[in-house]
């Protein structure tokens, strides 16, 4: 059983700045080491393990040559979507952790529901 992408997200600080670079740079592809190095710069271990868990839940696709692999986002287009809705929800600095585009929106990623964050009301 893989995780939701959801949760990795929240778990994961290492997936979360994959995925955070790669919506910013939807065409970009490196290897394990390039990623460790350039996108995230932190051990490869990490990274390693953080790859596997975004290629479990299909956000992240995998495309292994002679000399190296190289990961990428998710051609899917469903998948993009949600992934920018769920990452506009969660601007770091936002207050509720939710954006009035995404208020009152449940996009669907396979199995997974996202439910928007009561609204918070200031006295």
């Amino acid at each position: 059983m893989t995780q939701p992408i959801e949760s990795i997200l929240q778990a994961d600080p290492v997936s979360l700045h994959i995925m955070r670079f790669l919506l910013k740079n939807r065409q970009a592809m490196d290897s394990l080491k390039g990623i460790a190095a350039w996108w995230v710069g932190c051990d490869e271990v990490a990274v390693q393990a953080a790859l596997d868990r975004l290629i479990a839940c299909g956000v992240l696709n995998a495309y292994t040559f002679r000399s190296c692999t190289l990961y990428g986002l998710t051609p899917s287009q469903e998948t993009r979507g949600w992934l920018e809705t769920w990452f506009n929800g969660h601007q770091p600095g936002n207050g509720t952790g939710t954006s009035a585009r995404r208020r009152g929106t449940q996009p669907k990623l396979g199995s997974l529901t996202v439910v928007p964050a009561p609204e918070q009301t200031s006295a």
